[in-house]
């Protein structure tokens, strides 16, 4: 290759970089584009009413609503590494309870050392595992094969070698150990939790932080309905060690949390325990979202029927009842709402 060529790069034709910048962008959003060979590409469709998939999970418990929010949740982000961070926060990682054949003596020599499985959130609190198949008629969504073959990399010759992907580091499992508790800590990638569109009520167990240096450490359980549990939490500067006891006290990891931080500090809290947790717990030990809406809790009847005549007659002037339970919505919550 002579100077010239090193020190002046072939021209792109104008306008070239847009057209492949807005093929990105059409693409991760799923909608029809033109590929770098011309060729049409439909655009994603979205999950069907009809349930399709027949497999072991439980894709068809999904209900349609989810699976049309998770579908448009997913989509709208268009981008691509945000997109593989979404999908993250619905891996879930394990030991391999039933291991293939191998020329192996010992579980330890193999190159596989982990699995993962992957779950959904169902609308109602909880998670629900499905098919891992990028063409899971349910969801539509794509990567999720990609993901796994980095997330749980086999164990190279060289067992120092990180995998770099995208601008996610990647650390190879370490073997797995009967002797692993949930409280133990092993080396995984820093993925910050992710949030939620939903109000933090709808979630059965719930987590309302607020942190400021002239508090104590100091928590209050409560239940504003039957089987919901909600959890206030105060905590000082000494965030790391509260939130170490707090997890260990007070959360299970087989259920779902919702996090509500108050005050403006929800983005700094969010990483901060995502660097606490995998320091002192097994990845992915605790199934947590932020969210960024809490609302009153009405668990009075009267008190509901109030609301809905009161809101029905002078703020949304007789306009019909969805229009006023939407209106209370955004001020109050109550099971069946």
């Amino acid at each position: 290759m002579s100077e010239n060529q090193v020190n002046n790069p072939k021209r792109r034709a104008p306008g070239s970089e847009n057209k492949k910048n807005e093929m990105k962008r059409l693409k991760y959003s799923g909608l029809a584009y033109h590929n770098r060979s011309n060729k049409d590409i439909a655009a994603k469709k979205a999950p069907s009413f009809e349930v399709f998939c027949k497999c072991k999970y439980e894709c068809r418990k999904l209900p349609y609503e989810q699976k049309i929010f998770l579908f448009e949740d997913y989509y709208k982000i268009a981008n691509h590494v945000k997109q593989k961070s979404y999908l993250l926060g619905l891996i879930q990682i394990g030991s391999v309870k039933r291991r293939r054949h191998g020329k192996y003596e010992s579980a330890e020599q193999s190159r596989r050392q982990a699995t993962a499985w992957y779950t959904v959130p169902n609308g109602n609190g909880q998670h629900v595992q499905f098919l891992q198949d990028d063409d899971n008629p349910e969801i539509n969504i794509e990567d999720l094969q990609e993901l796994e073959e980095f997330l749980i990399p086999e164990v190279p010759d060289n067992p120092n070698k990180i995998q770099i992907i995208s601008d996610i580091q990647i650390v190879p499992p370490q073997p797995s150990d009967d002797s692993i508790t949930v409280h133990t800590a092993v080396e995984n990638p820093i993925l910050e939790i992710p949030f939620t569109e939903y109000v933090t009520n709808k979630f059965s167990n719930q987590i309302i932080i607020e942190q400021k240096s002239s508090y104590r450490y100091h928590s209050v359980r409560t239940k504003p309905f039957e089987n919901v549990n909600k959890i206030q939490l105060q905590l000082s500067d000494n965030i790391e060690e509260e939130i170490i006891k707090f997890f260990k006290d007070y959360v299970d990891p087989n259920k779902v949390y919702c996090i509500f931080v108050k005050g403006s500090e929800i983005e700094d809290l969010n990483i901060q325990i995502s660097k606490i947790l995998p320091l002192y717990f097994k990845n992915h030990a605790y199934k947590l979202y932020f969210s960024n809406q809490l609302v009153r809790d009405i668990s009075d009847k009267d008190r509901q029927k109030e609301l809905i005549s009161h809101h029905h007659e002078t703020k949304t002037c007789h306009r019909g009842i969805n229009e006023t339970l939407l209106s209370l919505k955004k001020l109050y919550y109550w099971k069946n709402m």
